[in-house]
């Protein structure tokens, strides 16, 4: 107990002397309800009670206001005393405290003041604060507002949503929370009454609580309570003695008033009153050998004590306890009937109790139960066993015989050895934590906020990355077979997670029952600053995913069918996808942490139903947000790894690695005030949220589950046992039938399936086209071989039927689900067209020898000439000249060059005549920019430009050198494709896209609109962008990104460009031409 308060007269309150002017400190309409709260896990549950301790409401809704009266309103149903209350309350700074009690005659009207306490001035602390001791008297039938009154800003708490409701007590029920729906006046010193509407009541809330009570004076009644008299009058008062649930003994009280006492006396003789639980007992039908028990409760509502003298019956198949007990007032006893029966014959009597109730000295209850012969069970064969190829299945039958004498019921399905559990999970690795100061002064809600419309350019139309030197990357998991994932369809997992999600929010310390996540493809703040506009969802093929409410969609940015669902529950946002073809998922987006607080991950690694699964955790905490928790559960494999941002700023999450992945799982949660949520409590929830999914293995299953066979009958069970997708080896489970048989456990048949695993090749892409190179030059592509069956797949070796292609030819091997590539470079001296095949032979048993189809053309290469040879000029300072060079092509490709000064001569050059030699020109000649690797046209063949030396490059690069005095570091004409370029549309008005007809070149032409080129969509403002790829300066500074910002409106009849450019990677931007109004 933080303080206590002493009882003030009413008197002096009535008087309202010795006071300042009454201040309104909390204005009428001033409720919690609607207000900002923060949400938390309760400290205690309503309605517990220990040594006349009765607590109501709890710490789940905290609430920073003041001045306030809070408290809650009782109905009362039983005399009794109050003799102190308590508020739990967090004072920040020393206030006036009083804890007052209002009496009501009503429900609805006015409440008088009947006792107050001064705790003022209230000292700093979180805890209980108490009235101190009363003797408060609740009388039956009337309605008490018991609360506390405080001038200064605290920390109050309450309890919402509360079932039953509503509350019971001691001495009645708690009918509503003060300060919720309504909200009592807040004055110093305390009203004499208070107004308490209709209003008032409605919602299920209670404010956080303790009442301490005893027995009241029930029993004597005095009216009037209070009043005048003249000199020489006299006045009645009437005294009213009631015995009614009373014990038998002797009463006294005093009546007192300031000038006499009054000595109350009141002799009770008790008695007893039997009342039973039940008035007959029916036990149907129970086997011979077994028996069936239930109960009796004896109960004395009488007022003296009960004494039973027995319980008899006169059949000896029903068993109890005959033995005379004696029932105090107001309590009761059990009493245990067993039917045990001995035939197979229906038992009926009467069971007979005998007490010195003097109305009911003798009851008697009904008897009856019925004896059956019990069933038996016999199960053949007592084994299965199996063999069968990876992706055969066959059916088994197993024969149920019942050679009882009553219907056998049985049920039967599969276990399996490995279920989750922390024997078998680990934190595999630990990132170091990343800290900032934590933050000492209270943090402005919303603080950092940044609308969608109002972001950095840049940031919603692709995962924002951190800088590098801002990124920690968990070293890839070692090569290994890929952990078997379940089959189990994603609408049988949404219904798992609808039943079960409550086993694993329960496991989340301090839980914080985040806002938004339903809808939209972001959370924007989540309560209590937890996001500045986070929580989107990517893939390496785009984003971000939209929020599916529990509803199964679709979405390429996941390749193949693009399955999948999200789902929020209390404290939960659920992400399962199905995987085709990704690589990497990233969660980005913007923290409320805003710098402030901690961020660190780690590995978890568990086994579930016969699978390993990977968990990749990150979390951001310690900033006085809620924290941030990521958990990336996937089926484990090899080459998975995660990053993420060292800012807790940033919400970047990536894990890479799943180009073999085909199940993904994201489970975002958070802990109150920034808790930390660490590894032991994260694989408890991880371990229980595959729990929850029901991921048990399919390879085995019976048909049917359930039936009854009759005595002397039997049943056939279909067993089938299905080995798609199984690895090699042996599989292992128990079919467990349950039955009614008595005395017997449930029967066990063991099954094994021995699966014979088989390699499968695959390889991609399924023909490599070089393209055009030239003749003397070479060039090299990649083929991945990958093995997607179930056992180690032996490759012998790999060869060519041309000499112009060529790769390594040996042999390798790759487990299942791992993959390799092979490298193949063609180069000829001579021109033409070149038809090849590349074998891949392995032990694959349906395609053991492999053929991948090969193109090239070889061209000759462009021959560069140059006249003159060389460039010299005598000026005098300050006068320039103009001296042109013939750049001509003699060979028989495109030449494509650039003009660079030699850094060397020009700086030798500026040292003066004599220190700088002749200039040396360099220029570069290069192939036309290509389409990056595998682009290829709609005949499969790679359409990059021809590649290789021209011979002339060297010698032309050193003579051109000095025709510029800038060296050029980056080129792209836009002409030939996106070249990691990407779209951003601001505002989501807009996207880039490329026309199908010729603009400045036989290509495509990059062109700003949704609608097709010409066409302009009149009264609508577009903004849109083009990001170009990170751009290395060459040592001339960091790597920028370049933003090219087209913006127009056709109603009011403007255009103008920006180009913007990014140190940062896109997350902000500087202008570097152009501003909004301006051309």
């Amino acid at each position: 107990m933080i303080a206590s308060g002493k009882a003030f007269p009413l008197e002096r309150l009535a008087a309202r002397k010795g006071f300042p002017a009454a201040l309104e400190a909390a204005p009428a309409g001033e409720t919690d309800k609607g207000t900002r709260f923060t949400s938390r896990a309760p400290a205690a549950p309503p309605g517990k009670r220990v040594a006349g301790e009765e607590v109501f409401g709890s710490t789940q809704n905290s609430f920073f206001f003041g001045p306030r009266t809070r408290g809650n309103i009782f109905r009362c149903t039983k005399n009794r005393s109050l003799r102190e209350h308590r508020l739990y309350l967090h004072v920040i700074r020393p206030t006036q405290l009083w804890f007052l009690v209002y009496e009501g005659m009503q429900q609805y009207g006015t409440y008088n003041l009947v006792s107050a306490s001064n705790v003022s001035p209230a000292v700093s602390g979180e805890g209980w604060y108490s009235s101190g001791p009363l003797n408060v008297q609740l009388v039956a039938g009337r309605y008490y507002m018991i609360c506390a009154s405080f001038e200064e800003v605290c920390e109050y708490f309450n309890e919402l949503e509360i079932s039953p409701y509503p509350i019971p007590a001691s001495f009645g029920e708690l009918i509503a929370g003060a300060g919720w729906n309504w909200a009592p006046t807040a004055h110093f010193p305390p009203d004499p009454s208070q107004a308490v509407p209709s209003d008032a009541f409605g919602d299920a809330a209670a404010y956080y609580q303790t009442l301490v009570t005893g027995p009241g004076i029930g029993w004597v009644e005095v009216q009037p309570r209070s009043g005048r008299t003249a000199p020489g009058v006299d006045a009645t008062l009437a005294v009213r003695l009631d015995a009614g649930g009373l014990f038998g003994g002797d009463y006294r009280a005093n009546l007192v008033e300031p000038e006499r006492r009054l000595p109350v006396h009141l002799r009770v003789t008790g008695v007893p009153n039997i009342v039973l639980s039940r008035t007959a007992f029916d036990f149907g039908k129970v086997f011979i050998g077994t028996e069936r028990s239930d109960t009796l409760i004896v109960k004395n509502l009488g007022t003296d004590q009960l004494v039973v003298k027995g319980l008899a019956t006169d059949i000896p198949d029903f068993i109890f306890d005959s033995s005379p007990f004696t029932v105090a007032p107001g309590e009761s006893l059990v009493r245990t009937v067993t039917f045990r029966p001995t035939q197979a014959v229906a038992r009926s009597g009467t069971l007979t109790v005998t007490s010195n109730d003097p109305d009911q000295g003798v009851l008697s209850l009904g008897l009856h139960g019925e004896g059956l012969v019990p069933p038996g069970i016999e199960v053949t064969p007592d084994s299965l066993a199996l063999t069968l190829l990876s992706g055969q299945s066959a059916t088994r039958t197993l024969t149920l015989r019942n050679p009882g004498g009553s219907d056998l019921i049985w049920e039967i399905g599969p276990t399996f050895p490995s279920g989750a559990s922390l024997a078998n999970a680990r934190v595999e690795s630990r990132s170091p934590v990343f800290s900032s100061p934590r933050r000492t002064a209270v943090k402005v809600e919303g603080a950092g906020l940044t609308s969608p419309s109002t972001q950095a350019r840049g940031s919603l139309g692709r995962p924002s990355r951190p800088p590098e030197s801002e990124i920690f990357r968990s070293a890839p998991a070692a090569p290994q077979p890929l952990g078997t994932s379940p089959g189990a369809p994603l609408e049988d997992l949404l219904q798992h997670l609808d039943q079960n999600h409550d086993a694993v929010s329960v496991l989340i310390p301090d839980r914080y029952d985040f806002q938004e996540g339903e809808n939209g493809t972001f959370i924007l703040d989540g309560g209590d600053d937890m996001y500045d506009l986070g929580n989107l969802l990517f893939t390496n093929l785009g984003g971000p995913l939209e929020y599916s409410a529990g509803q199964i969609q679709t979405a390429p940015i996941l390749g193949g069918s693009g399955r999948y669902f999200t789902v929020k529950y209390p404290g939960l946002f659920v992400l399962a996808a199905d995987l085709e073809g990704v690589t990497d998922f990233t969660i980005t987006g913007n923290l409320g942490a805003d710098g402030e607080g901690s961020v660190d991950g780690a590995v978890l690694v568990t086994e579930v139903a016969g699978t390993t699964y990977r968990g990749f955790v990150k979390r951001v905490y310690n900033a006085g947000d809620p924290s941030v928790n990521h958990l990336v559960i996937v089926a484990d494999g090899p080459g998975l790894a995660h990053e993420f941002s060292l800012s807790t700023d940033s919400d970047f999450h990536n894990v890479s690695g799943l180009s073999q992945t085909r199940r993904l799982y994201y489970v975002l949660y958070a802990g109150a005030g920034g808790s930390y949520i660490g590894d032991g409590p994260a694989l408890e929830i991880m371990n229980a949220f595959l729990q929850a999914l029901d991921l048990a293995p399919r390879w085995l299953s019976a048909t049917p589950g359930s039936g009854t066979v009759p005595a002397g009958g039997s049943t056939g069970i279909s067993v089938r046992f299905d080995a798609t997708g199984l690895l090699g080896g042996d599989h292992a489970a128990n079919l467990v039938v349950r039955h009614n048989v008595p005395g017997q456990p449930p029967l066990r048949v063991p099954t094994l399936l021995r699966a014979i695993g088989v390699p499968q090749l695959q390889v991609s892409p399924g023909t490599l086209s070089f393209g055009q190179v030239f003749a003397g030059g070479s060039r090299t592509d990649t083929l991945v071989v990958s093995n997607v069956g179930t056992d180690t797949l032996r490759v012998s070796g790999l060869g060519v039927d041309r000499a112009e292609f060529t790769l390594d030819p040996s042999g390798f091997s790759l487990a299942p689900g791992a993959s390799r590539p092979v490298t193949v470079t063609f180069s000829s001296a001579s021109i033409g067209v070149y038809d090849g095949r590349l074998t891949i032979r392995s032990d694959d048993p349906d395609d053991p020898e492999v053929s991948v189809a090969l193109h090239a053309e070889a061209v000759a290469p462009p021959h560069a000439t140059l006249s003159p040879a060389s460039l010299t000029a005598s000026l005098a300072t300050g006068e320039h000249m103009t001296q042109f060079l013939q750049l001509g092509n003699t060979g028989g490709s495109d030449l494509v060059f650039q003009v660079d000064l030699d850094a060397g001569a020009a700086a030798a050059a500026a040292a003066g005549p004599e220190a700088a030699p002749p200039p040396s020109p360099v220029t570069r000649v290069e192939p036309a920019p290509s389409r990056a690797r595998g682009a290829r046209g709609p005949d499969g063949r790679d359409q990059r430009p021809p590649h290789g030396p021209s011979g002339f490059e060297e010698r032309l690069a050193r003579q051109l050198a000095a025709l510029s005095s800038q060296a050029r570091v980056y080129f792209d004409d836009m002409e030939r494709g996106p070249n990691g370029w990407t779209t951003q549309a601001y505002g989501e008005d807009d996207l880039w896209h490329q026309t199908h007809t010729s603009f400045s070149s036989p290509s495509t032409s990059w062109w700003c609109a949704l609608e097709p080129k010409g066409s302009y969509e009149t009264g609508r403002r577009i903004q849109t962008a083009a990001v170009s790829p990170t751009i290395d300066l060459g040592g001339r500074g960091a790597p920028i990104t370049l933003q090219f910002f087209e913006n127009y409106n056709t109603e009011q009849g403007w255009d103008f460009c920006m180009v913007d450019v990014s140190a940062d990677g896109g997350n902000n931007w500087e202008p570097l031409r152009g501003g909004i109004g301006s051309a």
